[in-house]
This record gives C-alpha cells, structure tokens and sequence, in this order.
C-alpha cells in the first residue's frame, strides 16, 4: 500500500522519466542516423578512392609505357646519331673521291692540251717541210730550166757538145724526178696537215664538250653535296634534340613514377582509415541500436508496472506528433538490419508493405486530409514518398524470409533504395511539420 501511494504521489516524477526515456530514444535514433550518413559518407569514400586507385594504376601503367617508349625513342635516337655519323663519314669519304675526280680531269685535260699543242708543233713543222718543199720545187725548176739551156748550148756545139748534151737530159730527168717526189710529198705532207687540223679540232670539241659536262656535274654535284651536307647538319641537330629531350622524357616519367607510387601510398592510408571508420559507424549502429532497445524495453517496464499499480501517466503530446511519426519511421532502419541478422519471421511482407497501418499512414489518410487542400503538393509529395518507403521496406523483408540476401543487402546498403526514400520520407515529414507549426503560432497570435 506505500509503495502504491508512493507512485501516486511521484505520478509528476515517473511522467517525467517517460520523457527522458523518449528524449534519450531520440538521441539514440539520432545517433543512428549520424552513423547512417557517416556510412554513406564513407561508402562515398570508398568509391572515390576506388575510383583514384583505378586511376592511378591506369598512371602508373601510363608513366611505365610512356618510359618505355621514352627508351625506344632514346634508343631510336642513338641509332640515328650512330647512322648520321656513318653517312658524314661516307659522304667525306665520297666529298674526296669527287675532288679526287675533278683533280684526275684537271690533270687529263691538261695532259691533252699538251699533247695538242706537240701535235699543232709538229704540224708547225710539217708546214715548215712545206715550206721546204716549195723551195725545191723552185730549185727544180731552175735545174730543168738551168738543163733546157745546156741543152740548146750543147746542141750549138755541135759534135763536140754532145756529152754535155746527154748530162744536161740526164739532169733534166732527175730534176722532173726530183719534180715529182716534192710535188708528192707536198702533197701528202698538205693532206696530212689538214687531217691533223681536223682531227685536233675534233679532239679539242669532244675533250671540251666532256670537261665541261664532266665540270657541271661536278659542279652540280659538289652542289648536292653541300645540300646534303646541310640537310643532315640538321637532321643531326635534330637528333640530338630528339635524344636530349628522350632523355628529358625518362627523366620526368621516373619522377612521375615516383609521384604515383606516393599517391598510391598516401590512398592506402586513405582506405585503411576509412575502414577504421567504417568499423567505428557500425560500431555506432550497433550500440544505438542496443540502447534503443534498451530505452524501449525500460519505457515499457515502467509503463507495464504503472498499469499494474493503476497508476496513471500523463505524457504531453501534440495533436499529432511528427516527431515520434519520423522516428518511429527512422526506427525502421535499425528493425530490418537486426531482422536480417536474425531473420526470426516476426517480420511480414504483407503487413509491412501497406502505407495506411501505420501512426503516419493512418493521419495521412484520416485527420491529415483537413491539410490536404492547403498543402496539397507538399502533402502528395509526402504520401507517395511514405507509400514507396513501406513498398521497399516490405520488399526488404520478402528478401529476408526467401532468403535473398544479397537482394536485401543491397536494398539496404548506404547509397541504396531503402536509404534514398528514407531520407526523403523523413525531410517532407519535417517541411509539414514546420510549416503546420508556423500556421498554428500565426493562428494564436491573431
């Protein structure tokens, strides 16, 4: 009978343990709600450094190729110097030869020339036999006129001239002799002159028509070659810069290699403190979910012990309490992760699945309606959000009791269905919430 009497009188007192149990439950669902978004926040995370990861080995494996072929080209390169090198040397080589050849018909034209000018001197001398041979004829001449007149003088001498007469016919003889030789080899002397002029005027053509060509592609080569001189100077020059810059190359490739095995590193870091805190959120999630349930189990002792002492418990409530109607639907959360680690079939599909059984259900479809006409987007917005939310929440345990676990996992995962529409679900509770409230202190001041 005291103890009776003594919950009577402390009705006030044990009113106000209700609340701070139902305060302390708030702070609970909150707590899993942080640890809710904490998870998302982290799967986020994870993708992110997923995603670095895969980009940085697609660097790395960019840097390794782009360094190899920083090597070919380097190689590539050194080849090039060692083939330029070779073909300066050939074309040294070849730059001499033509001098060699130019010097060769310097030397021959020259040694032509002077064969010319003996052969033009025997031709001098050949003329000057000419000469001679005139002369002889002259003398000739004189002889057979110097023997036409022995013989008129021989002839007056009658008998005693005779002997003269027949030296002076003989003289004659030899002189028409003489005559004749010298007419002969004036004559072939004259001949041969002219077919030495002729054949040392063509000689001089063709041996200047072949200097001079012989001269222009030296020229015209020499030319070439200069060209080509200047061409691989450049090539050569160019080279280098090919293989300085391959070198530049190798050089930045290996300190990106390095940056990217830091980057590779620092992310590793990255992904190991990010299961540290993954492990702390669940660790968050499983003890909000503990105290929850232990706020649960002692608000209904104390209320289980009233009833049976008859004691009666005032608790201040709204009209209709958004408050306990979003955390009742934040609770949800914790219910299916603890059903689908114990899946014990308390849970069913078909009463779960339906939007109007539940507190919020029930004002949605019943006193809600008085608000419909002045909030009606705002209202809809939220009846159709709370319909799909029971719609995935019932889906979830369809998964659990035919043991599709992995569908139910996936539903239920941070970024997932049941997340996205619980958080929509829970934001346009808040929006009616605040704008009903506004209404109602404009109502009060009016």
């Amino acid at each position: 009978m005291k103890v009776l009497n003594f919950f009577k009188e402390k009705n006030n007192e044990l009113s106000q343990i209700i609340g701070d149990t139902e305060e302390l439950k708030s702070m609970a669902q909150t707590l899993f709600s942080q640890s809710e978004k904490l998870n998302q926040m982290i799967g986020t995370v994870k993708e992110s450094i997923e995603k670095s990861s895969s980009a940085s080995h697609e660097i790395s494996a960019t840097v390794s190729t782009t360094s190899s072929a920083a090597s070919d080209l380097e190689r590539t390169a050194n080849q090039s110097l060692e083939s330029m090198e070779k073909s300066a040397s050939a074309r040294k080589v070849a730059s001499e030869f033509m001098k060699t050849v130019e010097s060769s018909i310097m030397e021959l034209q020259n040694s032509v020339n002077s064969g010319l000018n003996e052969i033009s001197a025997i031709v001098s001398t050949m003329g000057l036999i000419q000469e001679k041979s005139k002369m002889i004829n002259e003398i000739v001449f004189q002889t057979k006129l110097l023997s036409f007149n022995a013989s008129v003088e021989a002839a007056r001498a009658g008998e005693y001239g005779k002997g003269f007469s027949v030296v002076a016919s003989e003289m004659g003889n030899l002189a028409n002799l003489s005559g004749a030789v010298s007419k002969e080899i004036d004559s072939i002397i004259k001949s041969g002159v002219e077919k030495t002029k002729h054949q040392i005027q063509t000689v001089t053509q063709s041996l200047n028509k072949a200097v001079n060509n012989a001269t222009t592609a030296i020229e015209n080569a020499n030319s070439g070659r200069k060209e080509v001189g200047i061409r691989f100077n450049e090539l050569n020059q160019a080279t280098a810069l090919t293989n300085e810059k391959a070198k530049q190359i190798s050089v930045a490739t290996k300190e990106q290699a390095l940056g990217v095995s830091e980057i590779n590193k620092a992310l590793e870091e990255i992904e190991r403190t990010t299961h540290q805190l993954e492990q702390m959120a669940k660790d968050n999630n499983s003890s909000s979910i503990n105290m929850d349930e232990l706020i649960e189990s002692f608000s209904k002792k104390i209320l289980l012990f009233a009833k049976k002492k008859n004691i009666s418990i005032q608790i201040k409530q709204t009209e209709f309490d958004f408050h306990a109607a979003k955390n009742a639907h934040i609770d949800w959360k914790m219910k299916l992760g603890k059903y689908l680690e114990n899946p014990d079939g308390t849970l069913e599909h078909g009463k779960v699945c339906k939007d109007n059984l539940c507190v919020l259900g029930k004002w949605l479809y019943g006193d809600g309606q008085a608000f419909k006409h002045d909030h009606a987007d705002l209202f809809e917005s939220l009846r159709l959000s709370h319909a799909e939310f029971h719609k995935i929440a019932g889906l979830i345990i369809e998964s659990i009791n035919t043991k599709n676990f992995r569908e139910a996992t996936l539903l239920l995962k941070p970024n997932g269905e049941y997340s996205r529409v619980s958080e929509e679900t829970v934001s346009l509770i808040d929006q009616l919430q605040k704008i009903i409230t506004l209404e109602k202190q404009y109502k009060k001041a009016n």
